[in-house]
């Protein structure tokens, strides 16, 4: 939880899926894509609402004012950061502060779902794709040690190794040490001999899928 409001907030604000209508509307009727343009920057206002506007999932969230608080005025976070870098810069501010911070820190999102199931190290054994990919890890603050997350999804350090950069988890660390932060998981060191063991005979179908994306 604590890594995931660490990642810069509006990971997806004002953005319209302009692939997602292109493919759904090349093979449609045009007529309705003004709407769906509204209807996906209206969705993009609100990023982390459920499609179906139910929140079963995260009760732990929905219990704290905070977070309660973070999602019901996020727009407004959004509007005052842009009047702010306009006042202080005009539109040069403006767009290299929102345009292009929206640019860096999606892609930086999406290159671990890409990247990190495609090129990097695999020191645990997990029955996907997933890998450490240093470049990815500092740009995300640690989240691109992303065969860690897998292999120990409870971790908050996903930098295990000691040279793993992973700010994230020195910010939990600086958090703990205040008392704002508790009950933080690692990885036993039981949960490590398991994957050492599944190291030495290795998933043959993840191979095999590592190896197809490899020769796409």
């Amino acid at each position: 939880m604590w890594r995931k409001l660490i990642m810069p907030l509006g990971v997806n604000s004002l953005r319209i899926t302009v692939m997602h209508i292109i493919c759904e509307y090349t093979s449609s009727s045009m007529k309705d894509l003004p709407y769906a343009l509204f209807a996906e920057f209206r969705y993009s206002l609100n990023v982390g609402e459920s499609r179906s506007g139910e929140y079963s999932n995260v009760p732990e969230l929905k219990a704290q004012w905070f977070y309660r608080f973070l999602h019901s005025t996020y727009i407004w976070h959004k509007i005052t950061h842009g009047i702010l870098l306009y006042i202080l810069g005009g539109f040069s501010y403006l767009a290299w502060g929102m345009g292009m911070g929206e640019v860096v820190i999606n892609h930086s999102t999406y290159f671990l779902n890409s990247v990190c199931h495609t090129w990097g190290e695999r020191p645990w054994n997990t029955s996907d794709t997933s890998t450490n990919n240093w470049w990815v890890a500092i740009l995300t603050f640690g989240e691109g040690w992303h065969n860690n997350h897998h292999a120990f999804p409870k971790s908050a350090r996903h930098g295990i190794e000691w040279w793993q950069f992973d700010v994230s988890w020195e910010i939990i660390k600086f958090l703990e040490t205040i008392g704002l932060a508790t009950d933080i998981k690692l990885p036993t060191k039981a949960d490590k001999e398991r994957l050492k063991v599944r190291l030495e005979t290795p998933n043959k179908r993840s191979a095999s899928r590592m190896k197809a994306l490899q020769e796409l």
